[in-house]
C-alpha cells in the first residue's frame, strides 16, 4: 500500500471516530484548505474576504460576531 493510500485511510479511520460537534469543524477546515490551494494555483494568497465568500449564512453570521471587536481589541498601526 502507498503511503497516500495509507494516509487517506488514516484519515478516514480518524474521522469515523470524531464526535458529531466536530465533524463540522473538520468541514470547514476541509473547505479552506481547498480554497487556499485554489488561490495559490492563481498566484494570489487567500483572502479572509475570498473565504468568507464560501461559508454559508449561517458561519459567516458566527464569524462576524467573532471579528465585531477585531479592530479595537487589536488596533493596526499604519
Amino acid at each position: 500500500m502507498s503511503t497516500m493510500e495509507q494516509l487517506r485511510r488514516d484519515l478516514h479511520e480518524e474521522i469515523q471516530a470524531l464526535p458529531e460537534s466536530l465533524l463540522e469543524e473538520v468541514k470547514l477546515l476541509i473547505d479552506f484548505l481547498r480554497i487556499r490551494e485554489a488561490a495559490d494555483q492563481g498566484g494570489y494568497p487567500i483572502t479572509v474576504d475570498l473565504a468568507m465568500q464560501q461559508l454559508d449564512s449561517v458561519d459567516i453570521t458566527h464569524e462576524q460576531e467573532e471579528l465585531a471587536d477585531y479592530r479595537q481589541l487589536h488596533p493596526h498601526d499604519d
